[in-house]
């Protein structure tokens, strides 16, 4: 199996890689089948948890600079900001992770490699790899769909799901092995893909 394509890397794959969309591209190899999920697939979703981290961040601002706007006495402002503090510090934590995991979401890729021994997959944050995980196809129980709440746009009525590799019991962690994919169909196909690369019985429906 081949490791993930880096920038100084001549490889070539046995085929060329074939974009689904702006989330995916899929290539077939010669003992499996190689996924990208390119970093701004979730450009939308990225936007919009940043755009609302910024609104918890500047509003607690403002309403700082309302209450003790410049030129007030010093012992005043000192007391305000320590009745109204505890409130506010709470809003702009959140605010701030909300920007971050914006930026997470827009600059991170994930590649996987799936053949009949193994799968693997690698996560990279602007371009340097940052996670590596590997799970033998004899040690996965199942391959399974979820939903998780970050990957949603409120402003879609598609689904997105990712897929999940879980691990036999005692065999170690479990591995994402897909994400960013939009609606019920999409996901089934990758899944189905996956399995038959993997050797895995096809299981029919959401898990």
């Amino acid at each position: 199996m081949r490791e993930p394509p880096t920038s100084r890397s001549t490889e070539r794959s046995p085929q060329l890689p074939r974009r689904e969309n702006a989330a995916l591209q899929r290539t077939r190899t010669s003992d499996g089948v190689e996924f990208l999920f390119p970093p701004l697939r979730d450009a939308g979703t990225a936007l919009a948890l940043g755009a609302f981290g910024v609104l918890c961040t500047v509003l607690p601002l403002a309403a700082v600079y309302a209450l003790v706007p410049p030129g007030v006495p010093v012992p005043y402002g000192l007391l305000v900001l320590a009745l109204i503090g505890g409130l506010i510090a709470p809003f702009m934590l959140c605010g701030i992770a909300f920007v971050c995991l914006g930026i997470y979401m827009v600059a991170n890729s994930l590649w996987v490699a799936a053949s009949s021994t193994r799968v693997l997959a690698v996560r990279r944050l602007c371009g340097f790899a940052v996670s590596r995980r590997e799970l033998q196809c004899s040690e996965i129980a199942a391959i399974e769909a979820d939903v998780p709440a970050r990957f949603q746009n409120a402003f879609s009525t598609e689904t997105t799901y990712r897929l999940i590799a879980r691990a036999k019991a005692g065999r170690g962690g479990n591995v994402v092995v897909a994400e960013s994919l939009r609606g019920s169909a999409q996901m089934e196909q990758i899944k189905r893909e996956l399995e038959s690369a993997c050797g895995l019985r096809v299981q029919a429906g959401i898990l």
